[in-house]
């Protein structure tokens, strides 16, 4: 650590940054870390009863920084054991191989010259012995009767997803071992161990899957507090002061009171303050951390979505996708929506992507440099490998960039995970194949995603099979839309006949109306019900022309009935034979109706429904993509006024045309230019005319963005002018 550079009002503060931003504080810097001095004593209070402490608070307390720059220093120091300041230090992480971590990080301590394969070998004494296997490895190395051992498991929620994402029982096994181990390293006696976890008070309830650790862990917790407005002062101040640097008493202040409304206070105020520093240092260098330079990182809430999208400057679209594709491998959402980091191994993005390593670590090294430290590269001992983590969760739930990406990502996995299961459903003869939307949506995904293996197999197994299904069902689909299709051709030129009889029927009695009474006996109406009926029975399986055909109908039937309770009401009373037999027809014909309404709701029906439903909300992401993105391209906001022009406007549907209003509604002022607005004025009196002249129709939607349109660009003009005036 560099030593602190003093510094006077009259000269700007020095380079070296003593905020250490998004990543937790480590061991050696200590004497930055302000404001834990309470909590470090009672932390060493409950270790000297118990010996096995459970670190627990939100995710972004600062459990990890309280461990390392404050409970292990002070170990060192001998403030644990009096006179006692030799300690074999242990920090690992469950990850993927939580005894390998273990065994490996013990063996970093006692023997930094090890090789790997001994890793091995210790791992498999443990499978079998269990914690003696541990104490022996101790023993082995301990080098004076006051050595001492300290095993930090840093955030210990990672064994949860490794043992419920593993299928394999002995994954699952080596999760219980390794908890059981702890515990049993805390307990024993052969030498002295102290164990401390720290965990996200979120998967407090995950403990329970563990015998033991739930007891032991009622006894020994520590729940990380909120600092106090005294102990956040002193954060905020006294890294700067050793430093040399000021702070303006305003900024202070507002810090103070900014801090607390925000979720992630720790993690945001670090990353703000390390970011003021830097921007007074190199930009501002005014002597002094002030509210202008808080104002230009964009405030505590912002500072760290703007400080990510910086990294994204100047990518092109390929890298822009690639990081977009890593960021999602780092990232996942489980089954209770908690939003966490996912460490990856450098192989497997390289088969996600597609691409070379050098490429890959040259994009991740943008979200590591200029002090983001963002991500987090470590080496995998015995091989080339390398694992991939996001350096705090805060950065998942404050990137608004990542956020979006996440979404997809979560919308992609939901695809997957359902043709997974039908995909399994089919294999048991309890399922057919995909049909309607329900394919639709498949294939649409497949075609954007491009999914592989190692991507879908993260999520669940057996991706092989579920593309395969997908594939045999496309095929099925086809091959029942050709039969389909012969059918129909068949079938449609034997109902035009009876069409035709049906609807001359129902003119007749519409128009000759009571005459129909004196014309036509019960028993012929009743027959004419009869060919309703028949032409009710003769459905179209085509969905499209069977949801037309059934509106048809239904406007028929319910005309049809309309006139004949009008000719009931004009017979005389006294008929009551002619009367009750035209009561019969009608409520026939009610049948009828009732039918064909039934028809409407069937699932064939309905699945155009979904269908048109689903293609309609694709085309409003769309949209909103469309907006989020060129809002304020100039050239693309011609582009949509261009469509409205007389020679461009026939060709789109009503609904495009709303669309493209819609759009230039939501478009940014200052991209707009005074060639535009005189360009967008004379398009709309051009449209005007033709909604005059009857050659443009336009529906009620249309009209209200065009008067919204309107009224958007007198705004800009408006807005225009009172900019020249300035």
């Amino acid at each position: 650590m560099a030593a602190p550079v003093k510094n006077s009002t009259s000269q700007p503060l020095v380079m070296t940054n003593p905020y250490v931003g998004l990543r937790p504080f480590d061991i050696d810097e200590s004497l930055l870390f302000f404001g834990r001095n309470d909590q470090i004593l009672e932390l060493l209070q409950k270790l000297h009863i118990h010996r096995f402490v459970a670190v627990v608070g939100s995710s972004g307390c600062g459990k990890s920084s309280l461990l390392r720059a404050g409970v292990i220093p002070a170990l060192k120091a001998g403030y644990l054991i009096q006179n006692s300041d030799n300690w074999c230090i242990s920090i690992m992480r469950p990850g993927q191989s939580p005894l390998y971590n273990l065994v490996e990080s013990l063996l970093a301590q006692l023997d930094p010259e090890f090789k790997s394969e001994k890793i091995s070998v210790i791992v498999s004494r443990i499978r079998e012995e269990g914690a003696a296997a541990v104490t022996d490895l101790l023993l082995q190395y301990k080098q004076d009767l006051n050595q001492n051992f300290f095993v930090l498991a840093d955030q210990f929620e990672e064994l949860f997803r490794f043992a419920m994402e593993q299928e394999d029982t002995a994954k699952k096994d080596e999760a219980i071992d390794f908890v059981h181990i702890l515990l049993e390293l805390s307990r024993q006696t052969v030498v002295l161990l102290y164990v401390v976890i720290t965990m996200r008070s979120d998967f407090l309830g995950d403990c329970t899957q563990f015998s033991g650790l739930p007891e032991i862990m009622n006894h020994s917790l520590f729940l990380v507090p909120k600092l106090n407005r005294m102990q956040l002062k002193m954060a905020i101040t006294g890294p700067a002061t050793l430093y040399g640097g000021k702070l303006n008493p305003a900024l202070t202040s507002h810090l103070l009171n900014v801090v607390g409304m925000v979720k992630d206070e720790l993690p945001l105020l670090q990353h703000a303050l390390m970011r003021i520093w830097d921007h007074e240092a190199n930009f501002d260098k005014t002597g002094e951390m002030d509210m202008d330079d808080f104002q230009v990182i964009g405030g505590i809430e912002k500072a760290l979505s703007k400080h990510a999208d910086e990294a994204l400057t100047g990518m092109d679209q390929q890298e822009a996708g690639i990081a977009k594709t890593i960021f999602q491998a780092l990232t996942t959402t489980d089954e209770h929506g908690r939003r966490t980091r996912r460490p990856v191994l450098l192989s497997d993005l390289e088969s996600l992507t597609g691409e070379n390593r050098e490429k890959l670590l040259g994009i991740i090294d943008r979200f590591i440099d200029g002090q983001r430290s963002f991500l987090i590269v470590n080496n995998i001992a015995n091989t080339d490998d390398k694992v991939i983590d996001i350096s705090h969760e805060s950065l998942i739930r404050q990137w608004g960039q990542l956020n979006k990406w996440m979404d997809e990502e979560a919308d992609s996995a939901a695809n997957y995970l359902r043709l997974h299961e039908a995909a399994t459903l089919h294999k048991q003869n309890k399922k057919d194949f995909l049909t309607g939307s329900e394919l639709q949506i498949a294939l649409n995904w497949e075609q954007k995603l491009n999914p592989v293996a190692v991507w879908a197999n993260r999520y669940k197994k057996g991706y092989e099979g579920a593309m395969v299904y997908l594939e045999d069902s496309r095929k099925q689909w086809i091959e029942n839309e050709r039969i389909e299709k012969e059918r129909l051709e068949k079938e449609i030129a034997s109902q035009k006949k009876l069409r035709s009889l049906v609807i001359g029927m129902v003119a007749l009695i519409v128009v000759v109306g009571f005459a129909l009474y004196a014309t036509y006996t019960a028993r012929e109406i009743a027959n004419t019900a009869k060919e309703i009926a028949k032409l009710n029975e003769l459905r179209m399986r085509e969905a499209t022309k069977e949801k037309d055909e059934a509106l048809q109908q239904l406007k028929l039937l319910e005309g049809a009935k309309d006139s004949i309770q009008n000719i009931i009401a004009q017979v005389p009373i006294t008929d009551y034979n002619t009367k009750n037999k035209l009561e019969e027809v009608s409520q026939q014909v009610g049948g009828l109706i009732t039918t064909t309404r039934n028809k409407l709701e069937s699932p064939a029906i309905r699945n155009i429904e979904d269908k048109e439903q689903s293609e309609a909300s694709n085309r409003r992401k769309e949209l909103q993509q469309k907006i989020d993105r060129d809002a304020g391209n100039s050239k693309v906001i011609y582009e949509f006024l261009s469509s409205l022009q007389e020679g461009n406007i026939g060709s789109l549907s009503p609904q495009e045309l709303v669309n493209t209003l819609y759009f230039l509604n939501r478009t940014s002022k200052e991209a707009w230019t005074p060639d535009m607005l005189d360009y967008a004025a004379k398009t709309l009196q051009t449209l005007e005319g033709n909604i005059r002249s009857g050659k443009v129709a336009v529906g009620p939607q249309a009209r209200e963005e065009m008067k919204k349109f309107q009224n958007y660009l007198r705004e800009i003009e408006s807005s225009s002018k009172m900019q020249s005036k300035k």
